[in-house]
């Protein structure tokens, strides 16, 4: 099955852990996909209390991986990569700046800071709301710098398919309630109050969910550290 799910709970005695409304812990992770493009690799979490984080980034670090050498990917051909990206999205705002006033201030649909503060592109109205923890997918629709950019559409993304590999890792914290963070195929989006990942049914062959767990602890300040049974395994997805 083409997806990887990790309880945020390990396996402990019910008498000696107690789950806590208010309470959080710290999850470590370190986890390799030898055959997923770090576009695709998507980690959402969710939990009975009803909290969710979806593609969580702030703490999370993607590292770029060959899939024929195992090893990461050149620094400076990224850097190339990223800087030919760079040129094409700049001579592309410069297009869209052309057709808005020199004193434009779009609106952050309340996601803002502050007041005067002001979100000029889609990226940024959706970042704000993603910094609020709020549902982006539900303002992409709506917002006009998005509409502006012909991004209004809320679609499924193709997969990336170029021979590459990713290497996450980092940090998130979760509240100390059942609930399971994952990875799985396409991008996680809250919809009537519903979990659900969108993606393009061509994609099904192209997902392959293998991976190699590093490193995965639990970081609790009363109970102490916890570190996952069988930890370095790799499983095999055939889809």
């Amino acid at each position: 099955h083409p997806l990887i799910i990790l309880h945020t709970i390990p396996p402990t005695s019910p008498h000696t852990y107690i789950y806590s409304l208010g309470k959080r812990m710290r999850v470590n992770l370190n986890i390799t996909f030898p055959a997923l493009h770090c576009n695709d690799v998507h980690l959402d979490v969710i939990d009975v209390a009803g909290d969710s984080q979806i593609d969580l980034s702030d703490k999370m670090y993607k590292q770029r991986i060959d899939t024929l050498t195992g090893k990461p990917k050149s620094k400076t051909l990224i850097a190339a990569e990223a800087n030919s990206k760079a040129d094409e999205d700049r001579k592309r705002r410069e297009a869209l700046d052309k057709k808005i006033p020199a004193d434009y201030c779009g609106p952050c649909y309340g996601a803002q800071e502050k007041d005067g503060d002001c979100c000029n592109t889609c990226d940024e109205v959706m970042a704000a709301y993603k910094k609020k923890r709020w549902n982006e997918n539900a303002v992409q629709p709506l917002a006009e710098q998005c509409i502006r950019e012909g991004r209004g559409k809320n679609e499924p993304k193709k997969m990336t398919k170029n021979g590459e590999g990713c290497n996450l890792s980092g940090q998130f914290t979760v509240n100390r309630v059942a609930g399971n963070f994952h990875v799985a195929m396409g991008e996680g989006v809250e919809r009537e109050g519903r979990h659900i990942h969108q993606f393009l049914p061509e994609d099904r062959v192209n997902f392959n969910a293998s991976h190699v767990i590093n490193d995965l602890t639990f970081l609790d300040d009363e109970f102490g550290d916890l570190v996952a049974e069988g930890v370095g395994f790799q499983m095999e997805t055939n889809n």
